[in-house]
């Protein structure tokens, strides 16, 4: 049978010890003994069991492969003890060990010998047992770790005393005192002025890129490939609260973890808020402005790979004339060059598929969204406690934190674009009809944003199956009774493209029950 071999240690400082060597001596050697076929592929992971963050590592791929069938059953997962697939709750890891279970692969935990399958079943209380004694054990040391943490803050704020060594890389600490290096305090001042001055992320990397200045880090020796300046970067000084001298706790995000006055300031709180106000405006003006060059704007999939559909300027020849035209790509396509759709007239796509809505009354379209949106509030609370977590690290220049977190920044902007869109739901619509002639206008930015907001809320997503020769595409509603609607024709003549069945005038009465 293949074996495939798992270890797992919660933090770096533990690599320093012996901990997944001792794991891999032990589960190799386990393997071994019982003939079992150790498969080359045999993963590791340095993530917290008691948080599940291994559920986002190796651990997290190999599962979803077994649910892929990407694993061939039967298999074994031998692991050194069954704490190492994690330490959380025995409700939530008692099912995920069912799963890999059920799925054909047994469970060798080499500490104790036992096997779990599915003939042995009467050893799941076994299971149990060390689960609920991991998961208890973790708990104290994090409730203790809490409490360290807590009397730390209070000692800070009453004595001065510095709670970790950990600063921006802006400061140092020196005996025992948090102390500014000049040079880069005087850099963070001059970020902040030029980008309250006009000057955006990107043309701030560009110029401290031009004018030679390294990107600041603790030690050279930490970093294999030194990090540069890029936007991302510089957003992330603007957003950081340490420059007017806030601590923000590693552990939680309340506000009550804020720990004001902790750090020198660089600059003032005035000047902070200043250039938060001015970077909300330009992410808000941004999206505005630019976000509705196509009006089905995150409904169009591919249907050969699952991509998004991207607007793309491009030259072409028309009547032996060069002119420039607006296409739809897909970014599986340009991104990897692996799919083969053909691009499609942005123009001719949107003309065909808004005059089928013509009949399309979105008052009556109304979509109950309450549970969505706390679900969506939830996640975004718990991706900024994510992020707040991250800032000490991040500030620092430690290389995986700062992709932990450019990452979290990503589905935060996401979350949030989400949240806006299923809020507006609540609403009453601001269309109560489409007017095909003026939202196919590209200057009319706010009609086709109002457009493609109230087409989001009845449509899923528009699949696109598009080749040399023919175009077809499928609209799937969020009502599902109403089926999958498609619309075909030959990709070089969309306009002439036809429904399988049109939408009759009132059909939208029926809709009401989404």
């Amino acid at each position: 049978m293949k074996a495939y071999i798992y270890s797992r240690i919660s933090t770096k400082i533990q690599k320093k010890g012996d901990g997944l060597d001792r794991q891999l001596e032990l589960t190799h050697a386990y393997a071994n003994s019982i003939g079992l076929e150790i498969q080359l592929d045999s993963f590791q992971d340095i993530a917290s069991g008691y948080h599940g963050r291994q559920m986002q590592g190796r651990l997290g791929v190999f599962l979803d492969a077994i649910k892929t069938g990407k694993v061939n059953t039967p298999a074994a997962l031998v692991v050194e003890s069954l704490d190492r697939l994690g330490r959380e709750h025995t409700m939530d890891a008692l099912p995920r060990l069912i799963d890999i279970i059920n799925s054909g692969v047994e469970v060798h935990e080499v500490s104790t010998g036992v096997v779990y399958n599915r003939e042995d079943t009467h050893k799941i209380h076994i299971a149990i047992a060390v689960m609920e004694r991991a998961h208890n054990e973790s708990k104290v040391k994090a409730l203790r770790a809490k409490q360290a943490y807590k009397t730390a803050r209070e000692k800070a704020s009453e004595t001065g005393k510095v709670i970790t060594s950990l600063v921006p890389v802006w400061m140092e600490v020196k005996d025992g005192k948090i102390e500014l290096i000049p040079e880069r305090a005087e850099l963070i001042k001059r970020i902040f002025q030029m980008y309250i001055n006009g000057c955006g992320g990107g043309v701030i990397a560009k110029t401290l890129t031009s004018e030679n200045i390294e990107y600041p880090v603790y030690r050279d020796a930490a970093h294999k490939h030194k990090p540069v300046w890029n936007e991302q970067r510089i957003v992330r000084i603007i957003k950081s609260p340490s420059t007017y001298g806030a601590f923000v706790s590693t552990t939680n995000a309340h506000k009550d973890n804020i720990l004001y006055d902790y750090y020198p300031a660089v600059i003032t709180i005035d000047t902070f808020n200043k250039a938060q106000q001015i970077r909300i405006n330009r992410v808000t003006t941004k999206t505005k402005t630019h976000a509705m060059q196509n009006i089905f704007t995150s409904l169009l999939v591919c249907g050969k790979c699952g991509y998004t559909y991207q607007p793309n300027m491009s030259n072409t020849t028309r009547n032996g004339i060069k002119v420039r035209m607006m296409y739809l790509r897909c970014s599986g396509r340009t991104g990897t060059g692996q799919c083969k759709a053909k691009a499609i007239n942005l123009p001719d796509t949107e003309y065909t598929i808004l005059n089928w809505f013509r009949s399309l009354r979105f008052s009556k379209l109304q979509v109950d969204k309450r549970d969505e949106i706390s679900d969506k509030q939830a996640q975004i609370t718990q991706l900024n406690e994510q992020a707040q977590n991250l800032l000490v690290l991040v500030s620092k220049g430690n290389s995986r934190a700062i992709a932990m977190y450019e990452d979290i920044e990503d589905q935060l902007t996401q979350a949030k674009a989400e949240l806006f869109r299923l809020e507006d739901t609540r609403t009453k619509p601001q269309l109560e009809r489409i007017e095909t002639k003026l939202a196919l206008d590209p200057e009319n930015i706010d009609l086709r944003r109002l457009v493609n907001l109230e087409l989001q809320k009845v449509i899923n997503k528009i699949v696109i199956n598009s080749d040399a020769k023919d175009i077809n595409f499928e609209v799937h509603f969020k009502n599902e009774s109403f089926g999958i609607k498609q619309i075909k024709g030959y990709r070089k003549s969309i306009k002439n493209a036809s429904a399988d069945s049109e939408l009759p005038s009132g059909w939208h009465t029926q809709a009401q029950n989404i």
